[in-house]
């Protein structure tokens, strides 16, 4: 457990005694499961200059702007450190 589950909001509340049995309606993909990534993008790049041999060989920041370069095709924005503190009244 991490201090982001310490600081999370119980989840009693999203349950109750009575189940409810109605129907459930999913909604049709809106993306292209088939896509691929490409070895053109910039963190298809930079990805290939890792060494994925063992846990921890990549540097940490570098991998995260790749993931994110991946996922949402833009640079990643400054990290954030903070703890969550909880206090009683």
């Amino acid at each position: 457990m991490t201090q982001y589950d310490a600081a999370a909001m119980p989840m009693w509340r999203c349950f109750t005694a009575n189940p409810d049995f109605s129907v459930y309606h999913c909604l049709p993909s809106n993306i292209n499961l088939n896509d691929k990534n490409t070895k053109q993008t910039e963190a298809a790049r930079l990805s290939e200059t890792f060494d994925f041999s063992g846990e921890d060989k990549i540097p940490e920041v570098m991998f995260n702007e790749a993931l994110w370069l991946g996922l949402k095709d833009k640079h990643a924005p400054a990290p954030k450190r903070a703890a969550f503190v909880r206090t009683n009244d």
